[in-house]
This record gives C-alpha cells, sequence and structure tokens, in this order.
C-alpha cells in the first residue's frame, strides 16, 4: 500500500493506492466515522470495478450512492458535477 498525502491544511487527506477493491470497505472504515460514500466513475471504469466496490462498501455499513459521468476530460467540470 501507498499513501500520498493531499496537503491542504485543515482539509488535508491521504490518498490510498494498492489495497484490493475487496477489502476497501474495511480499510475505509479506519479513516471516517461517516457511513454515506460517494463512488464517482464513467461507464469504462464502472464496468469492471463498480459491482466490486459498491458490494464491499454496502457489506461494511456504508451507504453508497453512485454518479456516473461520461468518459473524457471535458466531463470533469463543476457544470458535470452540479447535475
Amino acid at each position: 500500500m501507498k499513501t500520498v498525502k493531499v496537503g491542504l491544511g485543515e482539509k488535508s487527506y491521504d490518498i490510498l493506492i494498492g489495497y484490493p477493491l475487496d477489502e476497501i470497505g474495511e480499510r475505509l472504515k479506519k479513516y471516517t466515522k461517516g457511513i454515506k460514500s460517494l463512488i464517482v466513475t464513467n461507464p469504462t471504469i464502472a464496468e469492471y470495478y463498480l459491482e466490486t466496490v459498491e458490494r464491499n462498501l454496502r457489506e461494511a455499513g456504508f451507504r453508497v450512492f453512485v454518479a456516473q459521468v461520461p468518459d473524457g476530460e471535458k466531463h470533469k467540470s463543476q457544470t458535470e458535477a452540479s447535475r
């Protein structure tokens, strides 16, 4: 596992790289007290990973929401996020 720290003062956070997706729910429980999770993905990635990640988060007790945005850089915008 590799941890990358994003330094934003009081809003700093870690990015965890390398966990098996079938362990993500239990791993995330160590970093948050919340129970809500939002998976933001696109159709290409969702096809391969969404079912596993969503199921694992639910099994760990998270309430899961999913937002799919179209593929492509032009869709990574505030306008798309507000839809």
